[in-house]
This record gives C-alpha cells, structure tokens and sequence, in this order.
C-alpha cells in the first residue's frame, strides 16, 4: 500500500544465492511473516524463500487490511527489492488465505511478466462477502 513500511525476511542457505529462484509468501489474514517459517528447511536448498508481513499485520506499517483488495499492490515492490538487492530474477508466488487473493489478483494485472513461475494459491476465498459471512459465523460460534 502506499507510503507504508513493509517488513519481509530473506532466507537462502547458499553462500550465493544469485541465479536461485525465490518463493515469496504472503500470509494468511490473520498471520504474518513468521506463520510458514516451519517450511524453509524444506524448501530452501533449492530455492531461496522471502516472507513478508503486508501491511497492517506483524512489524509492517498501516493500519487497515483490505483483504486482498490492496496487498497484491506490495509484491511488486517486493519482487523490486529482492531484484535489486538479492539479484533474484525468477519466482514462484505463494499466498494462503488473503494472501492467495493478492497473489492471484497480482498476476491478474502482470500477466505478462516473465519473471513469475508459478502460483501456489492455499485456501483463496472466492468474493468477499462470502469471506466476511465465514469469518462472522465463526467468530459467534468459535471451535
């Protein structure tokens, strides 16, 4: 989102991680960079592994969420920064829940770009309103 600090962690096991493609993760609505932290042992020889927080959640800047609406927004500059300062050039985008949302709206708008593998889309939700009913009917009758 516009004019907000986001704060992401970049994780590689080579002493020269150039030339390796990067999963970026965007997490779950209620999550934040450290929720798949658990995964990098299993993923990071072959590749490098970026997470963020989006805005409004973990150490990142803001104040609302939008669901999706507006965090697809932020991978670009994401994959700017890991460009230029990681020199990665290829990835693979990876979103659960909200995060899906903004994964699939961000190829949506750069569907033309040739520096994104693959998607790997967990649990999207397919309107929001639909989202909103689910996250009301569980939260009057928790597990």
């Amino acid at each position: 989102m516009k004019n907000q600090e986001i704060v992401g962690s970049f994780y590689s096991l080579a002493n020269n991680p150039v030339g390796k493609p990067c999963i970026v993760y965007v997490h779950s609505s209620h999550g934040c960079r450290i929720e798949n932290l658990a995964m990098i042992h299993k993923i990071i020889p072959d590749f490098t592994f970026c997470v963020y927080d989006i805005a409004a959640r973990g150490l990142s800047g803001g104040i609302y969420l939008t669901y999706g609406h507006q965090e697809w927004n932020d991978l670009s500059g994401i994959i700017d920064c890991l460009k230029t300062k990681y020199h990665t050039e290829e990835f693979f985008l990876w979103g659960r829940d909200i995060g899906a949302c903004a994964v699939i709206k961000f190829a949506r708008y750069n569907n033309d770009r040739k520096d994104i593998l693959g998607l790997c889309l967990d649990s999207p939700f397919s309107k929001f309103e639909d989202y909103v009913r689910i996250f009301l009917i569980f939260r009057q009758n928790p597990f």
